[in-house]
């Protein structure tokens, strides 16, 4: 029994140690702005990455080289200098899909967007024909019901 709660412990103590704790990743903050006008086919849309908040126990370090753990990762102001989240300073970001996830998603860009176009499909005129139709079928079911004598109710 002694050797079960000594290995139990040891597995417990042995977990802390490989498990690293990270702290909490930073938010960006953006804006997006989209051009109300079509031109031709497409809009523009432009998301600014106005800064990142970064939480208690990631506020950044001044180290250098990197702190040996491919989660932190160097904010250089020089990549994204219009971001104030970008402080030259080492911050803690999440790999996700291979990549840091706060660094490769935080900064402005611009895009195309393609313009839905409204199609004039159903108007006014295709809902009174269209209704029309429905009533002229229903119509036609039931004199077909009745001149077979089927009753109905």
């Amino acid at each position: 029994m002694e050797r079960l709660i000594l290995s139990l412990c040891f597995v417990f103590l042995l977990l802390n140690f490989v498990s690293a704790e990270y702290p909490e990743p930073g938010k960006c903050l953006f804006s997006l702005s989209i051009d109300a006008e079509c031109e031709g086919d497409y809009s523009n849309s432009m998301w600014t990455a106005e800064n990142i908040e970064w939480p208690l126990g990631n506020e950044g370090w001044e180290i250098s080289p990197n702190p040996d753990d491919s989660h932190y990762v160097l904010f250089d102001n020089l990549i994204e200098p219009g971001n104030p989240g970008f402080d030259n300073k080492w911050h803690y970001d999440p790999i996700i899909n291979g990549k840091n996830y706060i660094f490769t998603t935080c900064r402005s860009t611009t895009q195309l967007i393609l313009c839905s176009r409204k199609v004039p499909f159903f108007g006014i005129y295709n809902l009174v024909i269209s209704s029309s139709l429905i009533v002229l079928i229903y119509l036609v079911l039931f004199l077909k019901k009745r001149s077979r004598g089927v009753k109905t109710e």
